[in-house]
């Protein structure tokens, strides 16, 4: 088995002291994006190098408080910020950017705009760690904390969203204690909500998984996603991070048939949803890996020529980190069941589509899922 350092979400470095599950007042953190970071893998031969991998943990659509707001948001701003909102879970990034741009180059500092740039903010941080962004994601994060504490004083719950930016930030940027410290701010202001619940319970797990607690990590994985049913997501985008990251869990421990089990649930969520182009392609991804495990040739060529079909719909900041990936693992696989032909065909596309590979990658199987690891 070979080992990744992924930067899992909300992921700390050391024994962090956690609250129990049964507490409820949790943190709202918008993962709603898919970022990729510079990460040490360990090759076959024990050679640590560096690529770009993209991990498929943070994949649901652009999430937002907007929809609890419209009482207290003048209207242009709400149908701006509603709109912006549309057009990203339609992965139209560049124009949901755009116009949140464009609504906060025409605003004032009366209380009302400030409010509005506070909660347009919070969601233009979103996006931009969406696009991967991440300096940028920060910024926007940071302002928006400042505006809305400015209307609305330093124990609103709006401040979940741009908080939960802040510590996606950091633990992407391996800043684990910082994180760690923002979750804490955020789990003390009130009014968490189910969907706030399972993504902290969520979060929760994935902080587990990373300290080697895997059984504590998949009891909390199952309650994230109790806690999507009750807020009446069990088959929407927003599951899908729970959905996925569990089947990674399942994937780690070699219970392969329970992993496919989850990767097709997300699957059907994204066929069910507006296209995703990251989401799809990580989840036909996901299945081609499985499906090699349990040496299933027809299967995990299906889902791998799938996921190779969608390559060029990928944005352009995942496009080659997730495309590599990808032409990799199935040329992996083809090596693998004897069909060095096939494979030579896909190494020479992923050459022609991406360039030379001089990171020397040798990415194993299972390369894509977090690994149980204490720091």
């Amino acid at each position: 088995m070979k080992r990744v350092r992924i930067p899992l979400w909300g992921a700390g470095t050391g024994d962090l002291e956690l609250r129990s599950p049964q507490e409820r007042d949790q943190i709202s953190t918008c993962r709603s994006r898919q970022s990729s970071t510079t990460r040490c893998i360990t090759s076959n031969v024990g050679r640590p190098i560096r690529t770009v991998l993209l991990v498929a943990y943070c994949l649901s659509a652009l999430l937002s408080r907007v929809a609890s707001c419209s009482t207290d948001l003048k209207s242009a701003c709400w149908d701006a910020n509603r709109r912006a909102v549309e057009l990203s879970s339609q992965a139209r990034l560049q124009q949901a950017a755009a116009l949140l741009s464009e609504t906060l180059a025409g605003l004032t500092e009366t209380p009302e705009d400030r409010l509005c740039a506070g909660t347009t903010l919070a969601n233009l941080a979103n996006l931009r760690l969406r696009t991967g962004e991440l300096q940028a994601a920060k910024e926007a994060a940071r302002t928006s904390i400042v505006r809305l504490e400015q209307t609305l004083g330093t124990n609103s719950a709006r401040l979940l969203d741009p908080l939960g930016v802040l510590a996606n930030v950091a633990i992407l940027q391996e800043r684990f204690n910082e994180a760690y410290e923002l979750i804490i701010q955020g789990e003390k202001l009130p009014g968490a909500s189910h969907r706030d619940v399972a993504t902290t319970q969520g979060l929760r797990a994935l902080l587990m998984m990373r300290q080697g607690r895997d059984e504590e990590a998949e009891k909390n994985f199952r309650l994230a996603l109790a806690e999507r049913e009750l807020a009446g997501q069990q088959d929407s985008p927003e599951a899908f991070t729970e959905l996925w990251n569990l089947g990674g869990l399942y994937m780690e421990q070699e219970r392969i048939a329970e992993a496919v089990s989850l990767f097709q649930r997300c699957l059907r969520v994204s066929d069910a949803s507006p296209f995703d182009p990251v989401m799809k392609v990580a989840t036909l991804l996901a299945l081609g890996i499985s499906y090699a495990k349990l040496s299933n040739r027809e299967m995990a060529t299906n889902n791998f020529d799938r996921a190779i079909d969608l390559v060029d719909s990928l944005p352009t900041g995942f496009r080659l980190p997730l495309g590599r990936s990808l032409y990799y693992q199935y040329a992996r696989f083809l090596r693998n069941t004897g069909q060095k032909h096939r494979a030579k065909t896909i190494d020479e596309a992923a050459e022609r589509l991406f360039g030379k590979d001089r990171s020397g990658m040798t990415v194993a199987l299972d390369s894509l899922f977090p690994k149980s690891r204490r720091h």
